[in-house]
């Protein structure tokens, strides 16, 4: 994909400067999802190192929590690849 078709449609930003990253927002939810497989509550998020474009809490306690984090950041991605999407065809 085009990095400008993917700055078009906000998948990431033209600057170098932490921003959102669609590919980042992903590495994050996967980062996220295999601690809490392992059951490794709480998890601390900020510790991951992942830099998003979006607040992120200091602490997640459990799989509520997890999923009330990371139902929003996954819509919006998602809204994100449909337009991505809808230009390309």
């Amino acid at each position: 994909m085009p990095k400008a078709k993917r700055i078009e449609v906000g998948l990431r930003q033209d600057t170098g400067a932490p921003s959102y990253s669609g590919g980042v927002i992903i590495l994050f939810c996967q980062d996220l999802f295999s601690a809490a497989f392992l059951n490794k509550f709480p998890i601390y998020p900020l510790n991951f190192g992942h830099s998003l474009g979006v607040p992120i809490p200091d602490l997640i306690q459990n799989k509520e929590e997890l999923q009330t984090f990371v139902t929003p950041i996954i819509d919006d991605l998602e809204k994100r690849l449909e337009s991505l999407r809808s230009t390309i065809s």
